[in-house]
């Protein structure tokens, strides 16, 4: 009977390590997509929108659903940017809005808009 304790024991503190480590494990993988995703935000205020948009689109592959919704968020908002850009052909700045519009079909002004369907007519 005292072996069955002692394996018991045993077994319970075996189960509470597993338990602490996957706790662990769990929290620094959070910290460091959120750290990652700090990054991307950094990338976004220092005009590097173009690579920010490929770090986005993993966030929206492979992340926790506070951070996917918050890199969608962020996404849409890139896209716009990169399609307001003056220096865009109006096929390159309809393309950006199109990419926006496939994530939120509310996220263009009638402005964009207009382009994106000016550029759908002349494609047909």
């Amino acid at each position: 009977m005292r072996f069955i304790f002692g394996l018991f024991r045993f077994a319970l503190t075996l189960a509470g390590v597993a338990l602490c480590g996957y706790l662990i494990y769990n929290f620094v993988q959070k910290q460091s997509v959120r750290s990652e995703y700090n990054d991307v935000i950094q990338m976004i205020n220092h005009g590097k929108l173009k690579p920010a948009v490929a770090k986005l689109q993993q966030f929206l592959k492979s992340t926790e659903s506070s951070v996917r919704g918050n890199a969608e968020k962020e996404l849409i908002k890139v896209y716009k940017s990169l399609g307001d850009d003056p220096g865009n052909t109006t096929i390159d700045s309809a393309k950006y809005y199109q990419l926006a519009l496939g994530l939120d079909p509310d996220c263009l002004n009638d402005t964009q808009m207009k382009l994106v369907e000016a550029d759908r007519v002349f494609k047909h």
